[in-house]
């Protein structure tokens, strides 16, 4: 009896080795890698302050015709008015000076 108690005790030191406790394991490594993505997607989509039906707006309209490209346009025009601004103020400030001293 204390024999049979023996290897009984080797073969509960070999539990990593069956096959139930590798499938458990297999098992409960895909669940959490499964719940990783969906916490990381959930939480950029909280971050970013869009809901999921704003997300998939902007999955189905093209980027000519969503905000961002009214914005990012907007801001193009107004850096050319201003160069343009800072051009023409150029001009009228050295305009006579380079006039007058133009052989030099």
């Amino acid at each position: 009896m204390h024999k049979k108690a023996y290897k009984e005790g080797l073969t509960m030191k070999k539990w990593y080795r069956k096959t139930v406790t590798r499938t458990i394991v297999l098992i409960v490594a895909i669940l959490s890698g499964a719940l990783l993505v969906t916490n990381l997607l959930s939480l950029l989509t909280l971050a970013g302050g869009m809901s999921l039906s704003q997300i998939q707006k902007m999955n189905t309209q093209s980027f000519e015709e969503s905000e961002e490209f009214s914005k990012m346009v907007e801001s193009y025009m107004y850096d050319v008015q201003e160069k343009l601004y800072l051009q023409n103020l150029f001009l009228k400030v050295t305009a006579p000076t380079i006039q007058k001293n133009w052989w030099m």
